[in-house]
């Protein structure tokens, strides 16, 4: 018997050679004998190939949760050498030359063969060695790595930034796209989502809120150009210029467009492209009183609509709004090629017929941004053969295969896809987001999962550069390895890795880039979105994403890599003399990147417009000075060699001409949260539709509030998804989040009222605030509460009086201190908060007098003897919604109501006036309707502190 081999679906059938049986006697027993061997032989491989398959499940169950068992193919034996041969699953764990040597030292025992037998294991047609990623390996044995020349200008350079980054992600062009999307169904003649609503929002958005808010801008601010094929610009005004509207000479052309509305607009350039074009076509932005300028590459990215960066607009047309034109097109010419300017994302415009073309043309009546990739690409003049794979009778399709496919023609011509048409851009990669994972009972995550094609559609397995597709894998496995550590290490250790899939999917099987499909969490699962819906966890999870692929990159190139830092924290601005400011933070340190260090910070200030350039300073502080009547807001940025962090919060002050004194205004609203999880039984549970998350900035994801809380209700359709079924009452709102910038709508007023202001952030506030320094203290603590992330059970996050602001209010109060305070929560969460203790409570009474009002009914509406205010409670573009408020009591002698909710008896807020004043108000200021509520409501605070 020379080698024995047995496979999943045949058995043993190779015999020993034997001489013939002279007689029936001798041939009999030679049967019988053989018969009784083999019957063994057979048994001892039931048992060997059982009990080696289970070894390798549990092996790959140590590193992953794989939906595919693994199963044995094929095992053959020879003198010294196993081989074994698995199904793909086994390749869907990321490989380490540790792991590898583990794994076969396991079969080796499992086996029984000794130490020098050679184990050779196949698994997706790859010896398990080739799929080690070569971020292990020894630089000797990596991988060819993906790496390309490109000598030009990149497509755009931001030309106005204070910094340069040059360890980082500059000049790398990224092509990034959330999934999904709004899009047409022919066969039912109507706009609807790709997935279905499910707990409180659709993958469709979902996805968006990662990558928009997150994602995009670290990407960007580590220096690279990212490109999308869908509007990034949720403004649904939009105003589009043609070459013909421009004024202009030889040298110059201005764009002055007629903005609608004041606000945020992104801006985009359109172009002629073509080798005679200038590579440093400078577009200058004026913006709010700033100017940006943006250098544009016109060699490369012509014919569609190339992103300038987002900036704010005043109302109407002048010379301050709009964009000039240097450096023109054509090299041979200096005259303006045709050219376009646009301003906004917009509304959706592409119409679109039932499949029987009888129905009239309906557009999506949604922000352009909200709908799907095909619609933008065809808006962008991207060429037909992109986005009609199904000439046009399925959008459903167009959409998911028009995203590979725009890659290729956005790359091709470059150096990266020479032998096609297209926009010459060089991507160095491509990644597609994703939320679609799956479903469990209980409290488990469904966890993350990458996947990755290594025969392209043509079913070459090398790019065009003549680089391995193996590398998508590497790329793949950086990825998903970080996000998944991080996650573990930071929110959820019990977080699931999942397959590193080698699969055919349209969006990495295309692409001639590495390519890779991030399903990042699962939108079905109830665990998952306990986190997914969590702006910290959202932030955590696009870092790592944004970390994987710097090191990607950099392990590509043989470079260092440094990553960008983390937001400062602790920043406070205090009052120096009569035009001076002192600005101090501190920097955050990042337990999880050592090269997170920031080497300089970016201080941004703003008055009547858009935000300055900003000033560098290499210290943790700056002094400046600041205008006299003019309410200023500042901002600052960590930075290094890697690029700058995401700003901090805002903080504002003012000095008043003819000044009463100056106010300390305290904002102490930091939380950000999902949705709170209410748990009925194990059969009964999901989000509470009483409450709300609190998004970063804006939540562009939540559709409407859950609706089916029923665990066993199976997904049917995507009208009728069972449990976690929602609303979309809310699909097209933007609702307001935690804006971080609540000293500017509470210093308005108290400027009105005839005071200068400063302000602090929640972190820096010191144990001693000077009475002498601040006739009174305005403590915003908007809906800060005690919040738990994800699926954990205890947490001390955004508990509404930490130990430095009580210290400093009661020794403020000690010296006669004046305190305004206002907040949501500020009874619930020191009365009926378990971890709440009694010195919280003594504070809240003998400090601030009140307590909570027990049976009170609170409503939106609040009123004194002569004025009502109304609060909003429901999701809005406006200002932060309180769907929640408390009623208190006074307590202590010299205290009474001063507000009353619509029933005339709940107290909605306090006064006390003895050694110290203080007025407490049981909602937040800044969820009332107005600003002018909000004005007034603070001026009669503050008069009452003047009595």
């Amino acid at each position: 018997m020379k080698i024995s081999e047995y496979s999943e679906n045949s058995e043993y059938s190779e015999y020993s050679d034997i001489e013939y049986l002279a007689t029936m006697k001798r041939f009999l027993l030679y049967i019988l004998f053989s018969f009784c061997i083999t019957s063994s032989l057979f048994a001892s491989k039931n048992i060997n190939q059982q009990q080696l398959t289970d070894s390798l499940r549990s092996f790959a169950s140590r590193y992953a949760v794989l939906e595919m068992r693994v199963r044995i193919k094929k095992i053959q034996r020879s003198a010294g050498t196993v081989r074994i041969e698995t199904n793909p699953a086994l390749s869907y764990l990321s490989y380490t030359p540790e792991r590898v040597k583990d794994l076969k030292d396991m079969v080796r025992r499992t086996l029984g063969v000794s130490l020098d037998t050679k184990i050779k294991i196949y698994t997706d047609g790859y010896e398990i060695e080739n799929l080690i990623s070569s971020q292990y390996l020894p630089e000797e044995k990596r991988r060819t790595p993906y790496l390309f020349t490109y000598s030009e200008q990149p497509l755009t350079r931001n030309l106005s930034l204070p910094y340069e980054v040059t360890n980082g992600l500059q000049n790398k062009h990224i092509a990034l796209w959330a999934s999904h999307g709004r899009f047409f169904d022919q066969e039912t003649n109507r706009w609807k989502w790709q997935r279905a609503n499910l707990l409180e929002t659709v993958e469709d958005l979902l996805t968006s809120s990662f990558t928009m808010p997150f994602l995009v801008p670290m990407l960007e601010n580590a220096g690279a150009i990212v490109i999308q094929p869908r509007e990034r610009d949720t403004q649904t005004n939009e105003v589009v210029m043609e070459s013909n509207e421009a004024i202009g000479n030889d040298k110059k052309a201005w764009f002055l467009p007629n903005i609608p509305e004041s606000g945020n607009y992104a801006v985009y350039a359109w172009y002629e492209q073509g080798d005679n074009m200038n590579d440093n076509v400078v577009y200058t932005i004026m913006h709010g009183g700033q100017e940006t300028k943006i250098s544009v590459n016109q060699h490369i990215g012509g014919h569609t609509w190339i992103y300038l960066g987002t900036y704010f607009f005043e109302k109407g047309q002048d010379e301050h709004n709009g964009v000039r034109i240097t450096n023109l097109g054509n090299l041979r010419t200096n005259r303006l090629q045709h050219c376009r300017m646009k301003f906004g994302g917009g509304m959706g415009d592409i119409p679109r017929f039932a499949k029987n073309d009888t129905a009239p043309a309906t557009t999506s009546q949604l922000p352009r941004w909200m709908e799907g990739s095909r619609y933008w690409l065809q808006y962008a003049g991207i060429p037909d053969s992109v986005f009609l794979f199904s000439e046009g009778k399925s959008d459903y399709t167009d959409d998911f295969t028009s995203r590979g496919r725009w890659v290729n023609y956005i790359c091709g011509g470059s150096v990266v896809n020479p032998d096609n048409i297209g926009l010459k851009i060089p991507i160095n990669l491509g990644l597609a987001f994703h939320t679609d994972a799956g479903t469990c009972l209980g409290d488990t995550t469904i966890g993350t999962l990458t996947i990755y094609t290594i025969h392209d559609n043509d079913k070459h397995t090398t790019t065009p550069i003549g680089t391995s597709r193996m590398t998508i894998r590497d790329y793949a496995d950086y990825v998903q390895t970080q996000v998944v550590e991080d996650i573990r290490r930071v929110y959820a250790p019990e977080w699931n890795r999942r397959e590193l899939r080698n699969s055919s999917y349209s969006e990495t099987r295309n692409p001639v880039v590495p390519t890779i499909i991030l399903e990042s969490l699962s939108h079905q699962n109830i665990a998952d979105m306990r986190y997914g819906h969590d702006p910290r966890f959202k932030f955590l999870l696009a870092r790592a994403v944004y970390k994987g692929i710097a090191k990607y990159l950099a392990e590509q190139e043989n470079t260092t890599y440094t990553i960008q830092p983390l937001p400062v924290n602790s920043f406070a601005i205090e009052r120096r003399n009569d035009n001076l400011l002192h600005l101090s933070w501190k920097a955050t340190t990042d337990t999880l990147e050592p090269t997170a260090k920031p080497t300089f910070y970016i201080v941004y200030e703003r008055t009547d417009g858009d935000w300055s350039q900003g000033m560098k300073t290499t210290q943790n502080y700056i002094d400046l000075p600041i205008t006299k009547g003019k309410l200023t807001e500042y901002k600052v940025v960590a930075g290094n060699d890697g690029g700058i962090s995401l700003p901090s919060e805002t903080l504002a002050a003012h000095i008043h001409p003819k000044e009463k004194g100056t106010a300390l205004i305290i904002n102490g609203f930091t939380r950000l949260c999902a949705p709170d999880y209410i748990h009925f039984n194990d059969t009964l549970n999901g989000f509470d539709n009483r409450t709300l998350g609190i998004a970063y900035q804006n939540d562009i994801s939540f559709t409407g509030f859950q609706y089916e809380f029923n665990r066993t209700l199976k997904w049917k359709t995507d009208d009728d998804p069972g449990f976690g079924a929602s609303h979309q009452n809310y699909n097209a709102t933007l609702e307001k989040g935690n804006t971080f910038d609540y000293p500017t709508t509470h210093g308005q007023a108290i400027a009105q009222a005839g005071y200068s202001f400063v302000s602090q952030s929640l972190a820096s506030v010191q144990s001693n605030i000077d009475p002498a320094r601040y006739a009174f203290v305005d403590v915003i603590l908007g809906k800060q509460k005690t919040t738990t992330l994800g699926t954990q059970k205890i947490t001390t996050d955004y508990f509404i009086y930490p130990d430095n602001l009580k210290n400093a209010l009661t020794r403020y109060a000690q010296q006669h201190g004046k305190i305004l305070l206002s907040g949501a929560y500020i009874a619930t969460d020191i009365f009926s908060n378990a971890q709440s203790s009694p010195t919280d409570q003594l504070f809240a009474q003998q400090v601030l007098h009140y307590q909570t009002q027990p049976n009170a009914t609170t409503s939106a509406t609040i009123h004194n003897q002569t004025t009502t205010y109304t609060l909003l409670t429901q999701p809005n573009e406006t200002r932060i919604p309180a769907e929640h408020t408390d009623a208190i009591m006074p307590y202590g002698d010299n205290t009474t109501p001063l507000l009353f909710y619509q029933d005339q008896k709940s107290i909605a807020a306090i006064y006390h006036c003895g050694n110290h004043q203080t007025i407490v108000l049981a909602f937040p200021i800044e969820s009332l309707q107005t600003q002018q509520q909000i004005d007034d409501i603070i001026k009669h605070s503050i008069n009452i502190f003047e009595q």
